[in-house]
């Protein structure tokens, strides 16, 4: 097995017949020095792989998820693809993406804007506000109300985006369309509040639903209210079970918008 690393990949190339993780250890923790937010490991020149070779995936799976960071395969052959999907740790857990442009783009959306240190030292200390934002026409109703309490409470704003990961798919799998669309509603975001003097930051977080985006969100800040929208999709299907759900998880304050339109 032979081991490269460029940027923030490492490229896997030969036969993967036995657990080596401690061969890619080293390579894999240099990455994430000078790449906090993932490593991507090229799959594309391992001509073989055996149940014991997948374990390495396993290992560094585990080894970065500790660092708070993420791994995505990329260029997975299509007989190493068909060992990884035969086993259920493998199926279930790892992520893969078929071009390292892809991942990349991934990963990106990872990582928060980088807050300086005066504004870090803010959000620490003060009570914050999570507003969970969904890419919907209610943002808007969602950003003006959460605004108007920011400045009347001094409080900070946590802009919550969550992508909400299919049960069939690993929990780190890239959703190209979600992130996209995270992107665009941090833009939205900046675009609309540009003229007021509030102190934020923009979250993703993945999850299975809603309520665990957010559960996840307010287990890292000192969360006081919660504001959140209620689309056209959650008032015309489950309203009820939505708000219920969230409820009975939350102990912060919580409001729901509802979309003008």
């Amino acid at each position: 097995m032979i081991v490269e690393s460029y940027e923030d990949v490492i490229a896997l190339s030969g036969d993967l017949k036995s657990n080596f993780w401690e061969t890619i250890h080293t390579a894999i923790s240099l990455t994430l020095v000078r790449h906090p937010e993932g490593v991507i490991i090229d799959c594309s020149e391992i001509t073989e792989c055996t149940e014991e070779g997948a374990n390495t995936f396993l290992d560094a799976l585990d080894f970065i998820e500790e660092q708070d960071a993420r791994v995505i395969l990329v260029d997975v052959p299509q007989n190493i693809y068909n060992v990884l999907k035969s086993l259920p740790e493998t199926r279930s857990q790892l992520p893969i993406s078929p071009t390292i442009e892809d991942a990349r783009q991934s990963l990106r959306f990872q990582v928060d804007p980088e807050l300086d240190s005066e504004t870090l030292s803010k959000f620490e200390v003060m009570p914050t506000i999570l507003a969970c934002v969904n890419g919907t026409d209610t943002d808007k109703g969602v950003i003006n109300i959460v605004v108007e309490l920011a400045e009347a409470t001094d409080a900070a704003i946590c802009w919550l985006f969550p992508i909400i990961i299919p049960r069939e798919q690993p929990l780190q799998a890239p959703m190209k369309d979600l992130e996209e669309e995270a992107g665009n509603v941090l833009e939205n975001i900046h675009a609309q509040i540009k003229d007021h003097d509030v102190v934020d930051k923009f979250v993703i977080e993945r999850a299975r639903d809603v309520p665990s985006a957010i559960l996840q969100a307010i287990e890292e800040y000192n969360v006081k209210k919660l504001v959140i929208g209620l689309d056209k999709h959650i008032l015309s299907e489950n309203t009820c079970s939505f708000i219920q759900s969230v409820i009975k998880r939350v102990d912060a304050q919580v409001l729901f918008v509802k979309s003008e339109s």
